[in-house]
């Protein structure tokens, strides 16, 4: 078999020539990289041209062709001149020894180069190794190769990787001869003299030639055994990694001490990150990567875990008075330790800071009852410590948290005696005054500014549901009496609130916009039907047609009423119309919710009064009289007593009608038209007065439909989690069902217990019989 070797492949079925033209080429190749000087070739016809040597084995006396590669050795060794005439040559000569005839004289050759290689220094020592590696590849590939231990008889065979006996190539046993001869011997005081110069450095008495010196020598522990397939690394751990850890250790130690000595706590902990800093500098200069890690956590160790009772005792200090670069320098400290408990303790302590801090302040700006007071406060402490957490604590995950878990605690404070949470209504009043028609000096900017942030107040807030149904309330009356500054700012509202709760949170909220949107089309709609059937109507119509299950408006609040006769022919041709384009839906009339525009004509000045429908009832009515008892007014309006009382009123302290007696729903009491009315604006609003403590009893009632809503939902999870798990313990079902409701609010465990009790009565659960506190899906 024949072989051409190209570059570092050999391919066989070749011809002897192209074998020696390739060797050639190869060889010069290689010897112009280790010389470093320019390849010339003789040129002929303008293409270069390599001179052929014999590849034929021959006789070849040993001694003679040994002193010159002995010379040429010595001279790349040591890094001197090397003529290019002869490094050439030499190539041939160490080919021509290792297929040397009758015998091949390889393994003399290497025995020899081992000899020479016991006598060189470090630096110098090294580069002409991997010089010499590169004049030697043939012997290398050849002849070494074959012979050396590979990695399987390590580990199965029991050979032996380094030593006497062992084949390495050219390079290999250069490094494993420098570890045996020059390392292994010398390596006590050579450790001990790395040490000195190394504590002197970090005592800045190191003079700058030596930073050289010292990172040479410790790479060289490094590069001894970097040719070994595994643990490359355990002469420089062995006998080097080991002492410096232990010697830093002593000396940071005595270092720490020193410092405790000299300054305080705060003044301690700036002192040992500055020492941290130049160390990190130090390793990153001298000291394998692998060490870097190791030789910072024994810093570490000596610096701050020796003392960390010392330091954590001013963890409460340091949080209470804010003292922004103590708790950096702190932090800083705490963040790279193994152990986790001091950065807890950290984190703990603010959290409570945070939530004593809020809690403080929410009290006293309680004290107000304002909605507004209450959103600045909870914005002001939230924007305070986020700032802290991002400026010291670089928004570390842990400390964002432990903000959350605070400001929630602030936002879902009860007062003592308080059985529930005030903050849902709060907000959510917050929120209507700006989304209200009559909020002033109110840019579009600075609305969606802070709209933006009752979002972030929400996702505080742990009672959701009662968000939910309050913020339903409000946004029904602001549509209703079209008093929203804008269909726009709801829609965003909502969109706000359905990013951070989902779909099913905001269905309801989403179905009253359309309804707005909707109903100005069939407004359209039936304007344009009047006008196809002729008909002319002496004022103008707008009418809201709502889902019954999307309003928070129960069929029961309907109230008796006559409409007046000005209206009546509207109604008709509405629900003509409604009824001839939607067949089998039927409308329910909510008067109470509705409110007209008059224009007063009577007075010398032209009024615009906007006032509920049932006052509009009652002006209309002095149309054909100047004066009317409240008797006559019931009876043509049908009014309640109380619905009729307050509306009256409001007419009176208006002083568009006037009264005889006090007060004006009073039996017999006549009601007369103020010819003489006289405002400075042409166009006011007459507030009916609500009724009796209907403010209170809306609270009240929607915070019965919320518990409501709490024990259907419980009902519903429980349910859903036996039909699961057919069989489940009472605790764990107990803490499956706070899992699925805390999204929407935190239940009470006795109201778990109730909802179980109920299902065991409707028959959805039944308790185990040889276990008392389990329970069994009944299918």
């Amino acid at each position: 078999m024949k072989y051409t070797w190209i570059g570092h492949s050999l391919f066989p079925n070749t011809s002897a020539g192209d074998q020696a033209a390739a060797l050639v080429a190869e060889l010069r190749n290689i010897g112009g990289e280790c010389a470093g000087g320019r390849r010339t070739g003789l040129r002929d016809g303008g293409r270069q041209s390599v001179g052929v040597m014999s590849l034929r084995p021959r006789q070849v006396d040993f001694d003679t062709t040994w002193g010159g590669i002995r010379e040429t050795l010595s001279g790349v060794i040591t890094l001197g001149a090397v003529p290019r005439d002869v490094w050439n040559d030499r190539f041939a000569d160490v080919y021509a020894l290792c297929v040397a005839y009758p015998e091949p004289q390889a393994a003399r050759l290497y025995t020899e180069i081992k000899a020479f290689l016991r006598d060189h220094a470090w630096f110098v020592y090294n580069k002409g190794s991997h010089y010499l590696d590169k004049l030697f590849i043939y012997l290398n590939i050849q002849h070494l190769k074959k012979k050396k231990v590979t990695l399987s008889d390590l580990i199965y065979g029991g050979y032996e990787a380094d030593g006497d006996s062992a084949i390495l190539e050219i390079r290999e046993l250069s490094l494993s001869l420098w570890r045996r001869h020059m390392i292994e011997p010398f390596q006590d005081a050579l450790v001990h003299q790395l040490l000195e110069r190394i504590n002197t450095y970090r005592k800045g008495g190191l003079p700058d030639g030596e930073h050289g010196v010292i990172r040479d020598v410790i790479q060289s522990l490094v590069d001894a055994e970097g040719y070994k397939k595994a643990n490359e690394l355990e002469l420089y751990e062995t006998v080097f990694e080991k002492a410096y850890l232990r010697a830093s250790g002593e000396y940071f130690g005595r270092t720490a001490s020193q410092l405790l000595l000299e300054c305080d706590v705060y003044g301690y902990m700036a002192r040992v990150l500055q020492v941290i800093a130049d160390e990190q500098l130090r390793c990153i200069s001298y000291l394998n990567s692998s060490s870097h890690g190791r030789a910072l956590a024994e810093l570490r160790a000596r610096l701050v875990e020796d003392h960390l009772e010392l330091i954590l005792a001013e963890v409460p200090t340091m949080v209470r008075e804010e003292r922004r670069d103590d708790l950096r320098h702190l932090y800083e400290l705490l963040r790279p330790l193994q152990r986790p408990e001091p950065l807890q303790q950290l984190v703990r302590q603010l959290e409570e800071h945070v939530r004593t801090v809020g809690v403080q302040r929410l009290m006293s700006a309680r004290g107000t009852d304002s909605p507004a007071a209450f959103v600045d406060t909870v914005l002001h402490v939230h924007s305070k410590y986020s700032g802290l957490v991002s400026e010291v604590f670089r928004d570390d995950q842990l400390f964002t948290a432990a903000l959350c878990r605070a400001c929630s605690a602030v936002v879902n404070h009860r007062g003592a005696g308080d059985r529930h949470c005030a903050a849902p209504e709060l907000l959510v009043r917050y929120c209507d005054s700006l989304l209200k028609k009559s909020t002033k000096g109110v840019t579009e900017s600075s609305l969606e500014e802070r709209l933006a942030t009752i979002v972030t107040i929400f996702k505080f807030v742990e009672d959701k549901d009662a968000f939910q149904k309050h913020y339903q309330k409000f946004l029904c009356k602001r549509l209703m009496y079209d008093n929203t500054v804008s269909l726009d700012s709801e829609e965003v509202m909502v969109t706000k609130f359905k990013q951070t709760c989902g779909y099913d949170f905001t269905n309801k909220l989403s179905q009253m916009l359309r309804d707005v949107n909707v109903s100005q089309e069939h407004t359209q709609r039936f304007c344009a039907f009047l006008t196809e059937r002729g008909v002319t109507l002496n004022h103008n119509l707008a009418i809201k047609v709502i889902q019954s299950g999307a309003w928070p408006i129960p069929i029961t609040s309907i109230v008796e009423f006559r409409v007046p006769q000005q209206l009546e022919q509207s109604i008709t041709n509405f629900e003509e119309f409604y009824k001839g384009k939607f067949s089998g839906r039927k409308l329910s009339w909510f008067h109470h919710l509705s409110h007209a525009e008059l224009r007063l004509g009577y007075l010398p000045r032209m009024y615009l009064v906007t006032l509920h429908t049932f006052a509009m009832a009652v002006l209309v009515l002095f149309e054909t009289a100047d004066s009317l008892s409240v008797d006559e007014i019931q009876l043509t309006t049908g009014l309640p007593d109380d619905h009729l009382a307050r509306n009256v009123q409001a007419l009176v302290d208006a002083k568009l009608l006037t009264c005889d007696r006090s007060p004006a729903s009073e039996p017999g009491a006549v009601l007369t038209l103020n010819t003489e009315f006289s405002s400075r604006r042409t166009r006011f609003r007459v507030q009916t007065a609500p009724a009796p403590r209907e403010a209170q009893t809306e609270v009240e009632q929607t915070q019965r439909e919320v518990d409501e809503g709490r024990k259907m939902c419980l009902q519903a999870a429980i349910v859903r989690i036996m039909k699961a798990r057919k069989r489940l313990r009472h605790n764990e079902l107990v803490q499956e069902a706070l899992g699925q409701t805390r999204s929407l609010f935190t239940p009470q465990i006795p109201m778990i217990k109730k909802c179980i009790d109920v299902l065991i009565d409707k028959e959805y659960l039944a308790r185990v019989a040889d276990a008392p506190d389990e329970y069994s899906y009944v299918a």
